[in-house]
């Protein structure tokens, strides 16, 4: 009799994990045709309770990570980003969305680092390599335009020392001197 009881207390725990197994399958499945129609507030929550079943799932952290950075919320999608990346530490798509969600934050250091691995790393797509030429492009056009468009900032006081032909204390040129303040500012 206990062999039975075993036996059917076995089959109902197998039972189980496979309706678990399946509602994963389901929720992902709802949850990605939500997120293909970019209804992202209605796919987040399926995301979130297919997570509980497999927390360090890549496309479930994937998705939630998109999903939480179109909707406004980049510093949330951080972390469901650098779940993914546990899993597949070389994924050029969670890398590149990785990169968007810190230049959201205005952390550009880490935008850049993260689309160098995806552009360098070997069998790196011409699309990776795209993305971070587009992104030093992109920067290097906002800083242009921030140094020109302010005559309190630090292109304009070497510009002016330049005109004024002083030597900028201690560097060996206004540019080297410039460079080290844009550093320093952002």
């Amino acid at each position: 009799m206990v062999v039975l009881l075993a036996g059917l207390s076995l089959a109902s725990l197998l039972q189980l994990a496979s309706k678990r197994a399946d509602s994963f399958v389901a929720l992902l499945q709802r949850a990605f045709e939500f997120h293909r129609q970019q209804q992202y507030r209605r796919s987040i929550p399926l995301l979130e309770q297919a997570r509980v079943l497999r927390p360090r799932d890549y496309l479930v952290n994937f998705l939630l990570g998109i999903d939480t950075l179109r909707l406004g919320s980049p510093a949330e999608s951080l972390g469901f980003f650098h779940v993914a990346l546990e899993v597949r530490p070389r994924d050029a798509d969670a890398l590149g969305y990785l990169a968007e969600a810190h230049a959201a934050l205005q952390q550009f250091d880490q935008a850049a680092q993260a689309l160098r691995v995806a552009a360098t790393q070997s069998g790196a797509s011409s699309q990776a390599r795209l993305a971070l030429i587009q992104f030093y492009l992109r920067r290097f056009r906002a800083v242009a335009e921030e140094l020109r468009s302010t005559r309190a900032g630090p292109g304009w006081e070497a510009i002016r020392r330049v005109q004024r032909g002083k030597r900028t204390v201690g560097f060996k040129s206004a540019l080297e001197w410039l460079e080290l303040r844009v550093r320093r500012s952002g």
